[in-house]
């Protein structure tokens, strides 16, 4: 939940969760920010541990992001 710094201006960012991720888990309030704002985000079906059980959509996202 702490800002870090990412390079500046222009760097492309992408905000990805997981569709079965519990709805009490802390990234619902994130997704709810991010709606007010009307900010887009990726949405995969896949619970919390995605990058464990769904490794190749994980890293499908990861590239696409990649600039």
């Amino acid at each position: 939940f702490d800002p870090l710094p990412f390079g500046g201006e222009g760097v492309p960012i992408t905000y990805a969760f997981f569709s079965r991720t519990p709805e009490y888990y802390p990234c619902r309030h994130t997704r709810d920010h991010l709606d007010a704002k009307a900010t887009p985000y990726r949405l995969i079906d896949a619970g919390h541990d995605a990058p464990l059980t769904h490794p190749e959509q994980v890293a499908a996202l990861l590239l696409q992001a990649t600039p």
